[in-house]
C-alpha cells in the first residue's frame, strides 16, 4: 500500500494507473513521444456508464476524472479519493460569473457543480460509495502534493485503496498569461492498494517535469515506459528496488 519510511519520506504502491490526454489513452500510446498538440473539436471521453439525465450535466473537466475512475476503480467497490486539480472548475466558475453580471439567472445545479470539491461528490454519488474524499490544489505543485495526501491518506488504513484523480483543462482567453503551459485538457488517475511497484515521494525544488510534457502526462509516460526516477515540478519519485 502506501505507509512512511523510517527516513519520513511516504511510499506508494502503485497497482493500476490511467491517463488521458486528446488522442492518448492506452498504455501503448503513453509510451510514445513526442506529444502532439489536440485537433479541434476535442472529443472528450463519453461515460457512456453514467446514466444519460447526468452525464449531460457532467463538464469536460467530469468525464475525464469519471472515465479515469471507471477505468482505474471499477472492481474497487469503496476507495478513498484524492482529487487534485490546479484550476478545478474555475472555466464553469467564470461563465456562472458572466450570467451573473448581465442579471441573467443562475442554474442551483451550475453552481453546484462548480466548486471545487463537485467532482469529489458526483464520483462518490455515482460510485455509491460513501469512503472519505479530499480536494487538493496547490499552483504547479498540485499534483505533487496530490501524491503525498493520497500516500499518506493510504498510510492511515492500508486495508482499503485511495484513488487519486488529477485533471485540468486549458483557462478562458480571460485568464490569459495565468497558466500558459497548460494547453491541453489532461488527466491521471492512480490506483494505490497493498502491493507493488512502491515509489518513494520526495520534495525536491530543483526538480522539474521536462519541458513540453505536461506533469501528469510525464508520469503516465514514466510509468508505461518502466522508468525508475521521475521529476515533477517540485518532487521527485524513485522506485524502490530499482
Amino acid at each position: 500500500m502506501a505507509e512512511v519510511t523510517m527516513s519520513g519520506e511516504p511510499t506508494l504502491a502503485i497497482q493500476r494507473w490511467a491517463a488521458w490526454m486528446p488522442g492518448r489513452e492506452s498504455a501503448a500510446d503513453w509510451a510514445q513521444r513526442p506529444l502532439q498538440a489536440a485537433e479541434a473539436p476535442i472529443a472528450y471521453p463519453d461515460c457512456r456508464f453514467v446514466d444519460a439525465a447526468q452525464r449531460r450535466r457532467l463538464s469536460p473537466l467530469a468525464r475525464i476524472c469519471l472515465h479515469l475512475a471507471q477505468a482505474c476503480a471499477a472492481d474497487a467497490p469503496a476507495a478513498k479519493l484524492v482529487f487534485a486539480s490546479r484550476h478545478g472548475e474555475v472555466n464553469r466558475t467564470h461563465l456562472m460569473l458572466e450570467d451573473i453580471a448581465a442579471d441573467s439567472p443562475v442554474s442551483p445545479t451550475v453552481f453546484g457543480l462548480s466548486v471545487h470539491n463537485a467532482i469529489a461528490g458526483t464520483l462518490s454519488l455515482l460510485r455509491r460509495d460513501e469512503s472519505a474524499a479530499t480536494a487538493v490544489a496547490a499552483g504547479e505543485r498540485t499534483l505533487g502534493y496530490g501524491l503525498l495526501e493520497a500516500a499518506l491518506t493510504a498510510a492511515e488504513d492500508p486495508a482499503q485503496p485511495v484513488l487519486l484523480l488529477f485533471a485540468d483543462l486549458p483557462l478562458l482567453p480571460f485568464y490569459q498569461g495565468a497558466d500558459d503551459a497548460l494547453d491541453q485538457p489532461q488527466g491521471l488517475a492512480l490506483l494505490l492498494r497493498a502491493g507493488a511497484p512502491r515509489w518513494s515521494l520526495r520534495q525536491d525544488a530543483r526538480a522539474r517535469a521536462p519541458e513540453g510534457w505536461p506533469q501528469p502526462a510525464w508520469l503516465a509516460h514514466g510509468l508505461a515506459g518502466g522508468r525508475t526516477q521521475l521529476e515533477l515540478n517540485g518532487w521527485r519519485l524513485s522506485r524502490e528496488g530499482a
